[in-house]
């Protein structure tokens, strides 16, 4: 038996790196929330953990009320599947009354941690680029500098190479930890890059793009030393960087989409490489899913260049949780799915249920065919729900 948590909060423990960390209320309000949103990519034999058991009506509609649990110590578990693996998250499980066998040691989280940072993405970007150098056909294909930068004199250097740059704490929450770089550094800018160096170790200073689209590739790493490719991630985001929402459609729709822009033989290219580069890095430590976020870009010239790693994200990821849910929708039926936010709870169960009336799941055999289904459930004093809207379906 898997048993699966969702911890949405768990990047902002890796930056924290503390087993007591106490996460923003908003953060723990989406845990909240959200908890039961892993039911969705569960076996049969598989549970999630939650602090209530769900009333949501899909659930009985598909038979997944029995997936879950309270007290992860009253069933026979055999592996843990967190959103991602932290000292918060470890103490969280033990307290819960998972076995420490379950768990990873402190050693691997501290090697967890170091994968999870930006600057192994620096890293896998440098071996990427020098790569495609090797192979001339690509090289010209892509874009994408990035630098880990161990002092001030260091990100100075860079203000004054490029024009427009960007800086990045290596580690912290999605669009957080993020500046807008200068001609030159100084306050209040130096304070906080002096901050983070001491800190962190170090800060990510990149050259900004003129960006076309996002979008990142999936992958999932057995432990055993493979990390495989899974599938395409088109996602957007807020003017901040913080997620809204992902296309749920079959390979072929998404790399459609993407074809436009790249050559897909670059792409497939990319994804061959990053799965060696993580599986030599990753793949023997560590177990479960992850992403590689990445940009197509526009050159000065006019050129549609791919920007091969812009993060990594080693976690299960939204990208990923669509990919999952092509598995509850009907053949030809394309989705969005999209986290709804209100900061009124009543605001919130208002638009549930106007969903509910206006434009209600309707299932065929399992599988939604078209309206609007939340996949989790919305009480008064709720802030997000998760959900998924079909937005097209192919005729026959």
């Amino acid at each position: 038996m898997k048993l699966f948590v969702f911890n949405p909060e768990n990047d902002l423990a890796l930056a924290n790196n503390q087993w007591n960390f106490i996460a923003p209320a908003s953060a723990r309000k989406m845990r909240l929330d959200l908890e039961m949103l892993p039911v969705w990519w569960t076996s049969e034999t598989d549970r999630v953990w939650v602090t209530r058991y769900p009333v949501h009506q899909p659930l009985d509609l598909l038979s997944l009320n029995d997936r879950f649990l309270l007290h992860p110590d009253t069933c026979p578990v055999d592996r843990i599947e967190p959103w991602g693996w932290s000292p918060l998250i470890k103490s969280q499980l033990q307290r819960g009354g998972v076995d420490d066998s379950l768990l990873p040691d402190e050693e691997l989280l501290r090697t967890l941690r170091e994968f999870s940072g930006r600057k192994f993405a620096v890293r896998v970007l440098q071996e990427l680029r020098s790569e495609a150098a090797v192979h001339a056909r690509w090289s010209d294909a892509l874009c994408g500098r990035s630098y880990y930068c161990t002092s001030t004199e260091q990100i100075d250097a860079l203000f004054r190479q490029y024009e427009r740059t960007i800086l990045k704490a290596p580690w912290s929450g999605s669009g957080k930890g993020l500046r807008l770089g200068q001609p030159q550094l100084q306050p209040p800018l130096t304070g906080w890059c002096t901050r983070l160096i001491r800190e962190q170790g170090g800060v990510v200073v990149e050259p900004l793009y003129n960006k076309v689209c996002d979008f990142a590739c999936e992958f999932r790493s057995d432990g055993q030393g493979h990390v495989c490719y899974e599938g395409l991630s088109l996602f957007t985001t807020t003017h901040q960087g913080a997620y809204s929402g992902n296309v749920v459609a079959p390979e072929t729709e998404k790399e459609n989409i993407l074809a436009q822009w790249l050559d897909l033989r670059l792409l497939d290219w990319v994804c061959c490489e990053l799965s060696r580069i993580l599986s030599d890095s990753l793949g023997n430590v560590y177990c479960g899913p992850l992403g590689v976020d990445m940009m197509v870009c526009r050159s000065d010239d006019g050129r549609f260049l791919l920007h091969p790693c812009v993060e990594i994200n080693l976690r299960m990821t939204m990208g990923m949780v669509a990919l999952e849910l092509q598995r509850w929708l009907a053949r030809g039926v394309q989705a969005r799915y999209y986290i709804d936010y209100s900061a009124n709870g009543e605001e919130l169960k208002k638009r549930a249920l106007e969903d509910a009336e206006c434009r209600p799941p309707c299932f065929l055999d399992g599988k939604l065919i078209g309206g609007c289904l939340s996949l989790t459930p919305v009480y008064s004093d709720t802030n997000y729900r998760a959900c998924l809207l079909v937005e097209s379906v192919a005729s026959e």
